[in-house]
């Protein structure tokens, strides 16, 4: 669900709208944003980890694109639950925006029992 909410969602960015496409501008420009959305989630930590190339290089202002993890949220962890997306970004190349996807993990964690 989360990977389909406006928040993270490609839309129609990238043609139609595709599920389980995570845009990844998006999610960068919400990476400093954690505290305002605390409880607008009910989780307790949120990731975005590509899968290749693989890596612990945590993504920030000055080397994205070019690094692995995003995080979006960290907290507490005692249940994560996973699901693979599509991590969508515009890119310049030779002058031309293309689409770039690549696949990655969105993790999310809770902290205390989830039902």
């Amino acid at each position: 669900k989360l990977a389909n909410s406006p928040e993270f969602s490609c839309g129609n960015s990238f043609g139609s709208g595709k599920s389980n496409c995570v845009d990844s501008d998006k999610v960068m420009a919400l990476k400093g944003k954690s505290e305002e959305y605390k409880d607008f989630w009910g989780v307790s930590n949120i990731q975005i980890r590509k899968i290749y190339p693989s890596g612990n290089v945590e993504c920030n202002t000055e080397n994205y694109p070019n690094c692995n993890i995003i995080k979006i949220r960290e907290g507490g962890i005692n249940s994560t639950y996973e699901n693979f997306v599509s991590l969508c970004r515009k890119e310049n190349v030779e002058g031309e925006v293309e689409d770039k996807c690549e696949l990655a993990r969105l993790m999310v964690s809770y902290e205390g029992e989830r039902c």
